[in-house]
């Protein structure tokens, strides 16, 4: 059992899980990845022919989203929901995204924000597990770093504005109606919505070696984890 198995961690999944819903309503596409997983599917949304997941009931590869195996330019995208908290080189993390990610392809990342509830808890460290014993990382300086790797960003904005030092406390309007208005940046989750835009550039589609219609992907590209 982990925190996001309690009534607010699964209260805050619900409410990326309805962000997320919106965003790929009208996205299509072949390939999707779902680097983590908090004991759900996120790419079952997705309008993406092949679903490819790195955990989870549903894993169909093993390998390191620090070296992932795929060719230059073949996933069309790319959830990673609260994996920067467990990255020590994000840099490295979202160059090997962009190298992976099709011309126009899109990286979406959920993380906690450090200047929130969520932070708070992490700074004081009186938790020592997941996810508060991890390190967060703003939303400013994870745009800067996609920009530097060379995305674009589309979107970024905050999640949810409950606090989270009671694992089970009930959510209240007031805490939504009141951050959301007067205090934008303070929510605990942000998300990002990063494109990948190469200039003169046409996406061509990975020849996929006899990829079955019933699998993700072909055991040619499963890896040994590090």
């Amino acid at each position: 059992m982990t925190w996001f198995d309690t009534k607010n961690g699964q209260r805050l999944l619900n409410a990326e899980e309805a962000i997320l819903s919106d965003f790929l309503e009208d996205k299509f596409g072949y390939f999707s990845l779902q680097t983590h997983t908090l004991g759900r599917n996120l790419l079952k949304q997705t309008r993406m022919n092949h679903h490819i997941m790195m955990e989870g009931p549903d894993r169909n590869i093993v390998c390191s989203s620090m070296h992932l195996p795929f060719e230059k330019d073949s996933i069309d995208l790319i959830i990673s929901q609260h994996h920067l908290e467990k990255i020590g080189n994000i840099q490295a993390h979202f160059s090997e995204f962009f190298r992976v990610i099709i011309p126009g392809g899109r990286v979406v990342i959920l993380s906690f924000n450090p200047f929130s509830f969520a932070g708070l808890r992490n700074l004081t460290c009186f938790d020592n597990f997941s996810p508060w014993n991890q390190k967060f990382i703003s939303l400013s300086a994870a745009q800067k770093i996609l920009k530097e790797e060379g995305f674009t960003v589309e979107e970024g904005r905050m999640v949810d504005y409950q606090p989270l030092f009671s694992d089970n406390a009930s959510a209240h309007k007031l805490f939504e109606d009141v951050g959301a208005r007067w205090l934008p940046l303070f929510g605990n989750v942000y998300f990002i919505v990063a494109r990948k835009d190469v200039v003169g550039v046409t996406p061509l589609r990975p020849k996929w070696n006899k990829m079955k219609h019933d699998k993700a992907v072909p055991n040619k590209l499963k890896a040994i984890d590090d």
